[in-house]
């Protein structure tokens, strides 16, 4: 939608930020001293912070220097990370049904977002390597930070609100810095439509991360359940999306990769 309507995409982001920091503030009003004073919330925060848009850029480097499939490949199936460091830290359950569901969960992937691209570059270069690399590490220790930060620093939903608010803010002072000190086209003006549409963003933005932090701390779904479902979720309402709204066509690979999706969250929720 940024790019149909002409949007700003680092502006929009900045102006997300924003406000899904203000909406967690509006939301849950509380400042949760215990959480403010507490060490290890500021040790989740701020990487988390810098992490968010950072590694929201370097979805963006990969897209325009790699390919769309590539970026989104290597951002979904950075979920075997936080599944992984569940099973590890939290000693989660690692049956042969979720193994298998987790397998299928990252072939689903590759295969509904799989498209030939007319414009990618097919030039062997160290960044198709490097840039989906960091991707898939990135977003995959992004997850990964956000379960370990609700299951053994945050106790409240006060506190996750504010948790998250406090990240947001932090990415946003960070992608404001970009924009008005490194971004090399400086000339881009500030404009309202750039700002609206952060504000758009940001209100679904603020609440996914919300709920999805107060189910891992309900601790009735584990979370090496919730990550793998919740990215077969992401992946397939999007292609879904695209296909309603944008008119995307899509091949016979694609159609087998939701049918392979649906199959890996039957698997992974298998009791």
């Amino acid at each position: 939608m940024f790019q149909k309507y002409n949007i700003s995409t680092i502006q929009g982001i900045v102006f997300n930020y924003f406000t899904a920091a203000i909406i967690g503030l509006i939301v849950h009003p509380v400042i949760p001293s215990e959480a403010v004073n507490n060490s290890n919330f500021w040790m989740a925060s701020i990487p988390l912070g810098f992490l968010f848009i950072s590694v929201f850029y370097m979805i963006s480097l990969t897209a325009q220097k790699v390919g769309i499939s590539a970026a989104s490949v290597s951002n979904k199936m950075s979920l075997v990370i936080p599944v992984i460091a569940s099973i590890i830290i939290y000693s989660e359950s690692s049956g042969w049904m979720k193994i298998v569901g987790i397998l299928l969960a990252l072939v689903s992937v590759v295969l509904t977002v799989h498209k030939k691209e007319k414009n990618e570059n097919k030039e062997a270069s160290s960044s198709r390597i490097i840039l989906p690399l960091i991707v898939f590490i990135g977003t995959g220790v992004i997850d990964a930070l956000i379960n370990i930060a609700q299951k053994s620093v945050l106790k409240t939903e006060d506190e996750t609100s504010f948790f998250i608010s406090t990240t947001f803010i932090i990415s946003g002072f960070l992608g404001l810095l970009y924009v008005f000190v490194l971004q090399k086209d400086k000339t881009e003006k500030i404009q309202w439509r750039n700002i609206i549409a952060g504000i758009v963003l940001g209100i679904p933005n603020y609440f996914s991360i919300f709920l999805i932090m107060l189910v891992i701390g309900e601790g009735k779904i584990e979370s090496s359940v919730i990550y793998p479902i919740v990215n077969i979720g992401v992946v397939l309402s999007s292609t879904l999306l695209a296909l309603l709204f944008f008119k995307e066509k899509l091949s016979w690979i694609n159609y087998l990769g939701i049918v392979v999706s649906v199959i890996a969250i039957v698997c992974i929720t298998y009791k």
